[in-house]
């Protein structure tokens, strides 16, 4: 098998590119959770594996669907990885054959609105509230949310939240505020305004295009002293 290589990540350069050849670099097998998977790695993909609240990518190689993609890290760097872009059924793909990748676009822009907005309620909860301890996240579309601890004063006012989320996101959706990407210290940031927030995610270029949202329920809960709020992107 050749050297480990990192590979170019397509989906945070161009994010809006579905369709891209690509070179096979490595072939193998593996099991993943008791499922013997075939898989490839290439010098470059458009395939965003799952990772930090946003779900995989769909799609196909020569028209064969992936079925897992598999994030890979390199000498123990947090920075460097590979994907294996992985079968269930056997495949079979020479080492430097060029291969045509492509992805559900509707999907990818889908996920891309979902994670836009959840940085932009991150961005706004955490300018407001005084930085109030992050949680967890979920971008899954039809299934948003993002928790914070509640220890904050005027964090527990679940319907005046609401209305402040909804308010705000409209005021800089109508305002058109980019969405910048930056490397920092071999980071990956998101800049909305004047935060900027670790993330690994596929992006809007601007706010204006993550299009209707709806914010809630919003849920309070005393005993672990969190609060836990619910968004989805809708179709349109």
């Amino acid at each position: 098998m050749s050297t480990l290589m990192p590979v170019r990540t397509l989906y945070l350069d161009r994010p809006a590119l579905s369709e891209t050849p690509a070179c096979v670099i490595a072939t193998g097998q593996m099991l993943i959770k008791g499922k013997k998977y075939h898989w490839i790695r290439l010098d470059q993909t458009i395939f965003y594996p799952e990772g930090g609240g946003q779900p995989a990518d769909k799609g196909t190689i020569n028209d064969i669907p992936v079925d897992f993609l598999k994030k890979v890290r390199l000498g123990g760097q947090k920075a460097l990885f590979d994907i294996q872009h992985c079968f269930l059924k056997p495949v079979h793909f020479g080492i430097r054959e060029i291969v045509m990748l492509k992805i559900d676009g509707d999907l990818r822009q889908l996920h891309m609105r979902m994670h836009t907005a959840g940085c932009l309620i991150i961005h706004l909860i955490q300018q407001t509230f005084a930085s109030p301890a992050f949680k967890g996240i979920n971008h899954s579309p039809g299934n948003g949310s993002i928790q914070f601890q509640h220890n904050q004063p005027g964090f527990t006012d679940v319907k005046g939240l609401e209305i402040f989320l909804t308010h705000s996101i409209e005021d800089r959706k109508g305002r058109g505020i980019p969405v910048n990407t930056m490397v920092e210290e071999g980071i990956r940031m998101v800049q909305i305004e004047n935060s900027k927030i670790h993330c690994e995610g596929t992006h809007l270029n601007n706010l204006s295009e993550i299009g209707p949202l709806k914010i809630g329920p919003i849920t309070l809960n005393k005993e672990d002293e969190t609060i836990t709020i619910q968004y989805d992107v809708l179709r349109y």
